[in-house]
């Protein structure tokens, strides 16, 4: 059974509310927003990201992964979708120096810290391999809803089997608990694939055998 804890400070989140004033739903998703470019960090605020640039709103993060995993400053870490790579930042400014983060977008990692950029790797989930039973803990903060079921289906054993100790793996996905919620996503971000409830989701990666923790985060309610 799947667990509920999140490392990342809820404080520090944008309240739906406040995502609801910001939001623009009559924008026009350019390619390069589709794609994951500069226009979907960097572009208009209220649409993806919006301007996202680092301000350490991550440095507590460490301190309570370590507690929750058990995790050592030789502990293996990935970052599945790691964007420009500041939670895998401050896990290097603390001496974590076994880490690693992949995303798709070259933009991002080209924009990440200097000091991380040789940990993090341009690549699609879709396509991804990972050794079996390496890593110390595995995390993945609001990218699995970007992808397609199919790929997820083939992601989270790859994820499951990919992990030393079954129990350190850290999903963070958004749902939707109604159509109203569906549509101001996929408004909001377009490039959200499967936005689903938050027992859905529980489900869905129960099935697999996950014993994680499953944070379901609600973006509009």
């Amino acid at each position: 059974m799947c667990c509920e804890y999140n490392i990342f400070d809820k404080a520090l989140s944008r309240s739906p509310a406040e995502r609801e004033r910001v939001s623009q739903p009559s924008y026009e998703a350019s390619t390069d927003f589709l794609s994951f470019g500069e226009a979907y960090f960097d572009g208009p605020p209220g649409i993806g990201y919006g301007g996202y640039s680092y301000d350490g709103r991550y440095s507590t993060v460490v301190r309570k992964a370590c507690k929750r995993y058990s995790l050592v400053k030789s502990s293996k870490i990935l970052e599945l979708g790691c964007a420009k790579g500041y939670v895998l930042f401050e896990f290097f400014k603390k001496k974590y120096c076994n880490i690693e983060g992949i995303d798709v977008s070259e933009y991002a990692i080209n924009s990440s810290p200097k000091p991380i950029r040789k940990y993090l790797k341009q690549k699609s989930l879709s396509d991804l391999i990972l050794p079996e039973e390496t890593y110390d803990f595995i995390f993945s903060k609001e990218v699995l809803p970007h992808l397609d079921i199919s790929t997820l289906e083939r992601l989270i054993p790859l994820i499951i089997r990919s992990v030393k100790v079954k129990r350190n793996i850290l999903l963070v996905v958004q749902v939707a608990e109604s159509s109203f919620e569906k549509e101001k996503i996929l408004s909001w971000d377009p490039t959200h694939k499967t936005v689903r409830s938050s027992i859905w989701w529980r489900d869905f990666v129960s099935s697999f055998g996950f014993t994680g923790d499953l944070v379901c985060k609600r973006l509009f309610n």
